[in-house]
């Protein structure tokens, strides 16, 4: 009997711990690294409608990020950039837009 009472302790034992690896690696997940910016572009005169979703979402390189129409009018609007990266990688992103032949201005109102 005490063996048998030995294995079940140590079956709860390590039952607990893979209980507590699994709520540390939920709470890493739960906050995962996200760009996400606020910008304001100007597009150029070329631009038929800027607020296209298709227009906005060939401005990122990658169909990870994705970029939200907020207000505007004619060639000036304000947009959220959102994606899965960090901060490094968010930049990386804005450089790559600003690049665009179709955005005459682009800058970073705020960062979230």
């Amino acid at each position: 009997m005490h063996a048998a009472g030995s294995k079940l302790r140590a079956g709860f034992i390590a039952v607990g711990a893979v209980a507590a690896v699994l709520s540390v690696n939920q709470a890493k997940s739960a906050a995962p690294d996200r760009c996400h910016a606020r910008l304001l572009i100007r597009v150029t005169l070329d631009v038929p409608n800027p607020r296209d979703p298709s227009f906005l979402s060939a401005l990122t390189s990658s169909p990870l990020y994705e970029i939200i129409w907020i207000k505007g009018h004619d060639q000036t609007a304000t947009v959220e950039l959102r994606g899965p990266a960090t901060d490094y990688h968010c930049d990386d992103e804005i450089k790559r837009m600003r690049r665009d032949s179709q955005l005459e201005e682009l800058k970073v109102l705020s960062r979230g």
